[in-house]
């Protein structure tokens, strides 16, 4: 166990990127999970990391979190995410417009609509 956690500190001492060691599909499900503009932010990380977020399964969009001003910005956004985004299959997209927080979530694999 000390040896363990000699390792992972030397690790940290070295400035080794421990989390661009994860497999690329660990880090598609974690960024997967992520609103679309913060996985897309992650590209700042890591040289790895540049064009991990074109290739994530899940597009999530939300107009009311504070990061778009609604209209223009949030139009730019999303053209350029669907622009450069890859040809990858999308697996859900998860949208929300309404300021309830209350969303109509797309499960793709399903292929229906659920209310949350």
């Amino acid at each position: 166990m000390a040896e363990r956690l000699c390792s992972k500190k030397a690790a940290v001492a070295a400035g080794e990127d421990r989390l661009s060691t994860l497999p690329e599909d660990v880090i598609h499900l974690v960024l997967s999970l992520l609103p679309s503009c913060q996985a897309v932010r992650t590209c700042v990380l890591a040289t790895r990391w540049r064009t991990l977020w074109k290739s994530v399964p899940a597009i999530r969009l939300d107009a009311y979190a504070g990061t778009y001003q609604f209209g223009q910005d949030l139009s730019h956004f999303v053209h350029s995410l669907l622009r450069y985004r890859d040809p990858t299959p999308l697996r859900e997209c998860e949208i929300l417009f309404n300021g309830d927080h209350r969303h109509d979530c797309y499960d793709l694999r399903r292929g229906d609509s659920a209310r949350l």
